[in-house]
C-alpha cells in the first residue's frame, strides 16, 4: 500500500524541482529562438545574394526521417511518464506554473 506522506513528498518535489525547470527553460528558449532566427535569416540573405544554395528535396527528406523518429520516441516516454506517475504530475503543474511566470 502506498503511504500517502510519500506520495505527498514525491508530488512536492516534483512540483519545485518542475517550477525551477519551467522557468529556466523558457529563458532558454527565448535565447535559443534568437540564434536560430538569426542563423535562418543569414542563410536566406546569403541565398538571395547566390553565395550559398538550397536543396530542398534533401531537406524535406530529412524532417520525414526526423518527424518519424520522433513519433517513435514519444511512445517510449509514455511508458516511462507512467512509471513515475506521482513525481512527474508534480513535476508538470511545476514546470507549467514556472514556465508560465517566466
Amino acid at each position: 500500500m502506498i503511504e500517502i506522506s510519500n506520495l505527498l513528498v514525491d508530488m512536492g518535489t516534483g512540483g519545485v524541482i518542475g517550477a525551477v525547470v519551467g522557468y529556466a527553460s523558457k529563458i532558454i528558449l527565448k535565447i535559443l529562438l534568437v540564434f536560430i532566427g538569426l542563423y535562418f535569416g543569414s542563410l536566406v540573405y546569403l541565398s538571395k545574394k547566390g553565395v550559398i544554395s538550397f536543396n530542398q528535396e534533401a531537406f524535406e527528406s530529412l524532417l520525414n526521417s526526423t518527424s518519424s523518429a520522433a513519433a517513435g520516441y514519444a511512445g517510449s516516454l509514455l511508458n516511462t511518464a507512467l512509471a513515475v506517475a506521482p513525481f512527474g504530475g508534480g513535476f508538470v503543474a511545476g514546470f507549467y506554473l514556472g514556465f508560465k511566470k517566466a
